[in-house]
């Protein structure tokens, strides 16, 4: 396996959480409401500023961790560990979260990162031969406020706009990039930031052209591992940026990444194994590149069946040499590869397929894709998932064995209602994990390294069909226990 590089997808913003602090007081004390910044609030002998009397003590309930939002709402958890009060909520909160391969991790508000499954690549903080249920806090990783995580490392993008790598071997690693980062996006061969001027940005194995030029062209590289590099064509007006590559194989190195444009169009480059590029039916200038692919170093308009480029978008993610992306009026388009039926309405073939609309998705609120799964989150909260169900990575009850690969039935959009009302979904190669509204982390998919927070096989799992035979995974969507 080539040597693990760093990375470093959507902004935290909205994501509406407010979690509610440990040991609330049975019988608080009336107090005034803490409408009152706290600089205009008197202040107790200690010379803290405070907005409310709890016990007939002057207490400020936007940062004091024994009073967090409400008398008597401590922010020190079972486990002893006493987080920071954030304007009235507990620091452990959790703000995001994201899927590796094996792995998975979550951000919590008080900007560190905590993370469990694997470990043999140090997605941890440690390289260590047997997996863990039990998240563990990254070492190092301080003031984040976005996290990308894929195989074999993670990403970390801070409050300031600077960009981390981190992975066991080499800990936690500045990337460079030119001006401030607002946006992340990670998979096994390559990761991309867009700027806060809309340029974008790409680094990792620049083999498949996702780095903007191919290596043997001037300036081209095989590997940049902790320098970002510009990618010609979106020097600015860039809104969302995905990168993504194969789920087995010789595909992880089928790096490709996509991005919208402020006017609603979509831009793919690097490989085209499968039509991901979203230019099937146009000569763009495609060549021959790493393990027999087609390439194009240069972002290309995404187009349909007719030819025409899409446009209204609003969002993009690319996944196994598929990707998909959000209208602003609610339908979901999709195209690359017709596998897991992602791109084909539940469909399965190895055809490369143009940017179509997926039936009966027209009030789609959000979009998570990763892998060969896709979940859309409409206005009312519902859930539906479509793709590969081999191990029940769709979240929606059971599974369906490995046999969707070519020619077979996959899942077409189906309810997953354990996931009603979830404000995030992640999902890597064949494991999910969601964000809920009520401050919950729930996990779903195959076992196979303690990846769902929980030892494989144990009463909540069951035996799925894998390529390779059985493997253990829990199809319904199950809360991760241990978390801080």
């Amino acid at each position: 396996m080539r040597q693990p590089f760093f990375l470093g997808t959507a902004a935290l913003a909205g994501v509406g959480i407010v979690a509610a602090c440990v040991g609330e007081d049975p019988n608080p004390v009336e107090t005034p409401p803490p409408d009152a910044a706290a600089s205009d609030a008197p202040e107790n002998d200690t010379g803290t500023p405070c907005n409310a009397t709890c016990l007939g003590v002057c207490v400020d309930l936007k940062h004091d961790s024994n009073n967090c939002g409400g008398c008597g709402k401590s922010c020190t958890t079972d486990a002893g560990i006493t987080f920071a009060c954030v304007e009235g909520a507990c620091g452990n909160a959790v703000v995001q979260v994201s899927a590796g391969d094996t792995n998975a991790c979550v951000l919590l508000l008080d900007g560190t990162v905590w993370c469990w499954g694997d470990q043999k690549y140090g997605i941890t903080g440690v390289t260590d031969s047997t997996p863990t249920s039990l998240p563990k806090k990254v070492p190092g990783l301080t003031d984040v406020a976005e996290i990308a995580v894929a195989s074999v490392y993670g990403v970390a993008r801070r409050r300031d706009g600077t960009v981390v790598g981190w992975n066991g071997a080499d800990g936690v690693t500045p990337i460079a990039f030119a001006d401030k980062v607002v946006q992340i996006s990670a998979a096994f061969a390559a990761a991309c930031g867009r700027t806060a001027g809309g340029a974008v940005a790409c680094w990792g194995i620049g083999l498949t052209g996702v780095l903007g030029k191919y290596p043997e062209d001037d300036g081209g590289v095989v590997y940049s591992k902790t320098t970002a590099i510009p990618i010609a064509g979106l020097e600015s007006d860039v809104v969302d940026v995905s990168v993504g590559a194969g789920a087995m194989g010789t595909d992880r190195l089928a790096a490709s990444a996509c991005a919208v444009k402020k006017d609603g169009t979509v831009w793919c480059w690097g490989s085209n194994l499968r039509g991901e590029l979203g230019h099937t039916n146009t000569d763009e200038g495609d060549k021959p590149c790493e393990s027999s692919q087609t390439c194009n170093p240069s972002p290309r308009l995404v187009r349909n069946a007719s030819d025409a480029g899409i446009t209204g978008i609003t969002r993009v993610h690319v996944g196994d040499v598929t990707a998909c992306a959000l209208k602003t009026e609610g339908s979901v388009l999709c195209w690359g590869a017709g596998r897991y039926g992602v791109a084909n309405q539940g469909i399965s073939n190895n055809v490369p397929l143009a940017a179509a609309q997926v039936n009966g998705l027209n009030t789609t609120a959000s979009l998570y894709f990763g892998g060969n799964v896709a979940h859309v989150v409409d206005i009312s909260g519902n859930v539906k998932a479509w793709g590969l169900n081999g191990g029940g990575e769709l979240g929606v009850g059971g599974e369906d064995g490995y046999g969707c690969w070519a020619g077979g039935l996959c899942k077409p959009p189906t309810n997953a209602p354990l996931l009603k009302d979830a404000k995030q979904i992640s999902v890597g190669y064949r494991t999910g994990v969601a964000l809920m509204g009520s401050g919950k982390v729930l996990t779903w998919g195959l076992n196979s390294d303690d990846q769902l927070g929980h030892p494989g096989g144990t009463n909540l799992d069951t035996q799925c069909t894998d390529a390779g035979g059985s493997i253990y995974c829990n199809p319904s969507p199950a809360e991760v226990i241990g978390l801080p």
